[in-house]
């Protein structure tokens, strides 16, 4: 458990279903909120400013994108002095992404068996 507690638990996803079924877990905890849309709108608009540094509050964002369109709003985020961010980067990701604009710097993965 982590001392001292989160005080507010948010989550954001495209998908209705997704967060549909976070509520449900959720059942009447008060401090438990969930966003249907895109993390771009919705983090900076409703979440990021509640975590003011000038009122020692602060925010933890673990993020799972499933593209890059996040990555500039990370900047902003981080201007603001009380959020951190994990960023989740998978990697057969990655390797998609550079096999589309250069196939040739990707290194191929080889079984060591």
């Amino acid at each position: 458990m982590v001392q001292p507690p989160f005080k507010e638990y948010h989550f954001i996803d495209l998908d209705g279903n997704r967060t549909g079924q976070i509520r449900e877990w959720a059942g009447s905890r008060g401090d438990v909120f969930t966003y249907e849309g895109d993390c771009n709108i919705i983090l900076p608009e409703k979440v990021f400013p509640r975590a003011d540094y000038d009122k020692y509050e602060r925010a933890l964002c673990l993020l799972d994108p499933t593209t890059s369109t996040f990555l500039g709003r990370c900047s902003a985020a981080g201007k603001m002095r009380s959020v951190e961010i994990f960023l989740n980067f998978m990697i057969m990701d990655i390797n998609m992404n550079v096999l589309r604009h250069d196939p040739g710097s990707v290194e191929q993965f080889r079984s060591l068996a």
